[in-house]
This record gives structure tokens, C-alpha cells and sequence, in this order.
């Protein structure tokens, strides 16, 4: 038999809504506890009132309930992404020192310029990062960073550096300077990018023996990083570097090219994954001036080129070509950024204007919202919107952007486009010339024209076939036919309609000659015009001859087999 037992004291606390505990579950207004706590009424948590309007109650990493960002900060579709700080944290003015890189490794991001760092602990605040003091020279210009737990790496033309912190009761700084990263017998001429994929340090660079791009792999589990091998690239020019532990993989982004993607199941010989198999025709992702980062399959690249800027996100993992991501969607950003890195939920930029130099933190991942599962028990759910949400029950309430992105069918790559003129292009890109651009053949049952229509052209070229033009009819005709009709056959007579410019006379089996009685067409050589006809209900094609001196054209129809044969067909002309 079941014990219950009454716990006067939560008694007392509530009133005569007693609390009973069953086997280790507490319940509140219930004898029958189905869960550690059950409470059969209200419950109010007197801390958790939105001091920002309408937020939502979500579990943070540690369990703790807590209250998400405003709502009307996110963005997008499925992607909860928002800019969280509307105070950034000021590194330094504009006139001082130019900071150009920032890494995060656990607690700590390092924002470094010229040959100077800073350390800040993002901890306690995540939006807005406390600066502990520590400003430490290097050995050289910073060209890239990359930082792993307590450890920060610094590479320049001078060499490489190491500095570690150690975050005891007070932090301290050891710092290893110059320490080898180009082959021997060379010198670094341009440090890109660096990042840390396990033991292993990873830096872009060009050197004093070669004008590409190749990527440096060192070993840090020595104490002091040692040079293991050299990865080529294929690529000239600034590249960007990120790592995606989880999966094993180095992406590599360049300024003009396709994502490439390498495994590092061998992390001193990473190999090419599924890189598309004409990397010079694939898709390119935007240049990412403002860096990458990836982490558990999302890649985030800052992208200055549009106005304003914007953090693109990308699916990197689920692709079958992991060098051609799907767009997830765009976060736009207050300034133009110099550098990113993310750090648990928050992907950190490095922005500057003409006043500061800033740190501004954006949310790239929430914490699970908590729900009522169907039980009617508290649950954590997932933050985003199912995969095929019905987009026909939510009402826009500003323009749709699609931010260079296109509307695509399922599992298309191609489809609607729409500039930002207006003009729409259906499986090209919409010409300035034009308000719709259609890059293949176009049908319409029914079209109604307002105003004046004016004049538009036929561009034939000499490959045209099925229906046939005549030779050597090629560039641009007037699309408003100088002349058409339908001929029909009644045994060895004919009869026709269309335009009243032309008489029809069958010649023989499969035989017709139409000569135009009016208007240019009656001014004889018609090897000038585009001729098009083609058979009416029945298989089989059509021939035909122009005069070059009188205002006539013959015409054969002929069954499938090439025999003369009376058939009813239709035509038009054409002139230049």
C-alpha cells in the first residue's frame, strides 16, 4: 500500500490548499503527484515578470527558467537570430588603435589590433562583455587569431604567438613569442585567417616560395605548437577559416569561389568532402569581408556588401554537397563588421564607424522555450518553427524581402528572382531592360493589354527548327505578323482565313502556293521574311520555298514517311 504524507509546513504556507508527497513527488492541490512537482492550480513566479513587454519563458542551459529576449527583436522564419545588446561594448575610439580580429574560447573573447590585444569575460553578462584588464603587446601585426579554452594564438608576418590565461583568484598572462610558422626557408608575405580544430591550429597564408593560398597545420599538444604539414588550396588571394568540431570538418571560404569543405578524420591531411564537381561553375557564397564561423552544422558569415549588413546563416551540414549550404536567413546588423566569432548562444562582432570600435552581440541560438506537452506536463520544446510550416496561415505585415535569394519549387535551385526595381525574372536574372525576364519558353491562355502595345520582335537564328524559318533569315523581326492564315483542303480545292492579303491555290498533291496580293509582302522576294507553318490535327511536317523575285511562297506538307500529302495547316510571316 501506497504512503502519502501531509508536509504541514507547505500546509501552512498554502492555506487549506494542501501539498502531499508521495514517493518522492511533491503535489499541490493533488493526492495522486504524477511528477517530481505537480501542481493541480496556478502557478506564479514572481521574478520572472517581463520588465520588456511580451517575452518568452525558456530554460537556459543550467535548467533555470528564465525569460527570453523582447519578441519583437527576432528574425526570420525558423531562426530565432537577434541583435541582443542595445549597448555595445566600446573597445577603443576610432582614432586610436584599428581593431580588425576577435576570438572567443569559452568565457573569454580577445579582440586584437595593430600589434596590441584586450581580454574580455563574457561570463556573467553574455550581451555585454566586462573587459579584465588584461592588454597585451605581440610580436608583430595581428593578421588572424584563433583561441582554444585558456589559450590564444596570434599569428602575423612576424611569426606565430601563444598566450596563456590562467583565471585564478587573479588573472595572469604567459605569453611565448615567435614561434615558427612559415616552411623553412621562407617568410610569411599574408596571414588570412586561423582557427583551432582540436589539437591542431589551422592557418591561411601566403609565402615568400609561392603566390597561393595554402593553409599551415601545427600540432599544439607539444607545449609549444609545432608545423606538421601544409594543405594547398588551389586559391590565390584572402581566405576565410572555420571549423565545425562536431562533424570533423575545415571550411574554407574564399573571397571569389566556392565553400570548400575538408575532413579532418586525418587532421594533419585534411581531405575534400563531396567538393562540388565544378567548383569553377558552382555557387558562390557572398564574399565574407566580416568573417565565418561555424558551429553544430551552422555556418555564419558577416556580410558588409549589403545595405545594411547582414549575418548570413547557413545550413552546412545537411546538404549532399556540404560546399553548397542552404540559406537559412539573414540577420541585419546596426554597422559594417570587421571580424565575428561565436561563443555558446551568441555570435560576437567587431564593428567599427567613425566615432568607436565595437563589441555588439547577436542571439544565433535560444534557449529551449518551455511548453505543455499533451499530457499537460512542463516541457522544453524546440525554439523554431516545424520544417514544413504552411507559410498560407501568416500575414505579412511589412514587404517581403528576399534579400537576393530566390522563390524556389521543392528541392529546386532555380526559379522566380526580383530586383530591387521591381523587375521579376523567371529562371534568369531580371534584365534592367526589362520588367519580366523569362529564361525559357512562355505560354498564356488569355493576355489583355492596356495602352498602347508597341511593336515587340522575333529573333530568329539560323539554328531554329520545328516550326522552320527560311533562310537566312536571322536578328530581329517584328513579332506583329505581316501576314497569317489557316488553309484547309476539301479534296482538290482549298479554303482559307486570316488576313485578306493573300490568295491560295493547290498546285498538286501536297502542293499550295500562297501569293500575297497586298502591302509589302506583294513586292516579291520574300527570302527576306520568317516563315513559319505547321500542320493542323494531323502527324507529319512541313516544306517551303520563297520566290526571289515574284510575291509568292510554296509550300509541301508531307506525312510522317516525307510523301507529298494533302494536309490543313496554319501559317505566319514575318518581316524584318
Amino acid at each position: 500500500m501506497k504512503k502519502v504524507f501531509l508536509i504541514p509546513l507547505v500546509v501552512l504556507l498554502l492555506g487549506h490548499r494542501p501539498a502531499w508527497a508521495q514517493q518522492e513527488r511533491v503535489g499541490i492541490g493533488t493526492l495522486n503527484p504524477t511528477q517530481t512537482l505537480d501542481v493541480d492550480s496556478t502557478l506564479r513566479v514572481r521574478t520572472l515578470t517581463p520588465p520588456s513587454g511580451n517575452q518568452l519563458l525558456v530554460a537556459l542551459s543550467d535548467g533555470t527558467l528564465g525569460l527570453s529576449e523582447p519578441l519583437a527583436a527576432t528574425a526570420g522564419l525558423g531562426l530565432y537570430a537577434q541583435v541582443a545588446g542595445t549597448n555595445p561594448v566600446t573597445i577603443g575610439p576610432a582614432s586610436g588603435t584599428a581593431y580588425t580580429r576577435v576570438a572567443a574560447a569559452g568565457r573569454y573573447l580577445f579582440v586584437a589590433g595593430g600589434d596590441q590585444f584586450k581580454v574580455y569575460d563574457a561570463q556573467a553578462t553574455p550581451t555585454l562583455p566586462v573587459y579584465t584588464g588584461i592588454n597585451s603587446s605581440m610580436s608583430g601585426t595581428v593578421g588572424a587569431l584563433a583561441a582554444s579554452g585558456n589559450t590564444l594564438y596570434a599569428a602575423s608576418t612576424a611569426g606565430l604567438d601563444k598566450f596563456t590565461i590562467s583565471n585564478g583568484s587573479t588573472l595572469a598572462l604567459f605569453a611565448q613569442y615567435n614561434l615558427p610558422l612559415a616552411p623553412a626557408g621562407t617568410t610569411s608575405t599574408a596571414i588570412y585567417d586561423a582557427v583551432v580544430a582540436g589539437r591542431y591550429l589551422y592557418v591561411a597564408a601566403c609565402f615568400s616560395n609561392s603566390s597561393n593560398t595554402v593553409v599551415r597545420v601545427l600540432e599544439l599538444s607539444t607545449g609549444q605548437p609545432t608545423s606538421v604539414a601544409t594543405l594547398p588550396l588551389g586559391l590565390t588571394g584572402r581566405v576565410q577559416l572555420a571549423a565545425d568540431e562536431s562533424r570533423g570538418r575545415l571550411l574554407v571560404a574564399p573571397d571569389a569561389g566556392a565553400l570548400q569543405v575538408y575532413a579532418l578524420a586525418t587532421p594533419t591531411a585534411p581531405t575534400p568532402v563531396l567538393v562540388a564537381t565544378a567548383p569553377a561553375t558552382a555557387p558562390s557564397l557572398p564574399t565574407f569581408e566580416g568573417g565565418v564561423a561555424v558551429v553544430g552544422g551552422i555556418l555564419y558569415g558577416a556580410n558588409n556588401a549589403t545595405t545594411p549588413p547582414t549575418l548570413d546563416v547557413y545550413d552546412e551540414a545537411s546538404p549532399a554537397d556540404p560546399s553548397q549550404p542552404a540559406a537559412l536567413g539573414v540577420v541585419r546588423l546596426p554597422k559594417k563588421v570587421r571580424d565575428l566569432a561565436v561563443a555558446g548562444e551568441y555570435a560576437y562582432l567587431l564593428t567599427d564607424d567613425a566615432s568607436s570600435y565595437e563589441l555588439v552581440a547577436v542571439r544565433v541560438a535560444a534557449p529551449a522555450l518551455v511548453g505543455l506537452d499533451a499530457a499537460g506536463n512542463v516541457a522544453s520544446v524546440a525554439p523554431v518553427l516545424p520544417p514544413a510550416d504552411n507559410l498560407g496561415n501568416h500575414r505579412a505585415t511589412q514587404n517581403l524581402n528576399l534579400a537576393g535569394f530566390q522563390l524556389v519549387g521543392n528541392g529546386g535551385s532555380q526559379g522566380l528572382r526580383l530586383d530591387a526595381g521591381g523587375r521579376v525574372g523567371v529562371l534568369t536574372a531580371p534584365s534592367n531592360n526589362f520588367r519580366l525576364d523569362v529564361g525559357g519558353t512562355l505560354r498564356t491562355t488569355n493576355m489583355a493589354v492596356t495602352g498602347t502595345l508597341a511593336t515587340p520582335t522575333l529573333t530568329a537564328t539560323a539554328s531554329l527548327s520545328t516550326p522552320s524559318l527560311l533562310a537566312p533569315v536571322t536578328g530581329a523581326h517584328p513579332c506583329l505578323a505581316a501576314a497569317t492564315g489557316q488553309v484547309i483542303v476539301i479534296g482538290s480545292n482549298t479554303a482559307s482565313s486570316g488576313s485578306d492579303n493573300y490568295s491560295v491555290m493547290r498546285t498538286g498533291a501536297g502542293t499550295y502556293r500562297l501569293t500575297f496580293t497586298a502591302g509589302p509582302l506583294a513586292t516579291g522576294n520574300l527570302q527576306a521574311a520568317a516563315f513559319l507553318a505547321a500542320l493542323v490535327g494531323t502527324p507529319g511536317f512541313v516544306t517551303f520555298t520563297a520566290s526571289t523575285t515574284n510575291p509568292y511562297i510554296d509550300v509541301y506538307t508531307r506525312n510522317p514517311s516525307g510523301t507529298l500529302t494533302d494536309r490543313d495547316f496554319t501559317f505566319s510571316v514575318f518581316l524584318p
